[in-house]
């Protein structure tokens, strides 16, 4: 039996990406806290502080309106903007990457090597 392929309708199809995309971006966030914590206990104790099962809104007088605006730009900021691969891949194929972007690359790179020297804990040292 031949079946015909499903489509969505466009609106169909965005409201399908936003799910996934939100879906997926929630799964790593709540991942990453386990990851991240010395303890169990503690990655428990912080996932109930990041979705407000420890009063910590209402002690605070709840949820400051600057806050939520700053939180809204920067969601806004990182789903809309083009990712570096992106904004790269733009600049080769249509070949704007001349010598200030060689400049501006190497002087991003020279400043990387700088900071090198700080100690950061290595991120998988417990495992």
């Amino acid at each position: 039996l031949m079946t015909k392929p499903v489509t969505l309708s466009p609106s169909c199809s965005i409201l399908s990406d936003l799910l996934g995309w939100s879906a997926t971006f929630f799964s790593v966030l709540v991942a990453w806290v386990f990851f991240r914590a010395e303890t169990f206990g503690r990655a428990v104790e912080v996932l109930r502080g990041m979705f407000g099962f420890n009063g910590g809104l209402h002690a605070a007088g709840g949820l400051a309106v600057d806050r939520v605006l700053v939180l809204s730009a920067c969601l806004m900021l990182a789903t809309a903007a083009p990712s570096s691969h992106e904004w790269t891949f733009e600049k080769f194929r249509n070949g704007e990457f001349n010598d200030r972007w060689a400049l501006a690359v190497g002087l991003i790179l020279l400043v990387s090597v700088c900071f090198m020297n700080r100690v950061s804990e290595f991120l998988y040292f417990q495992f």
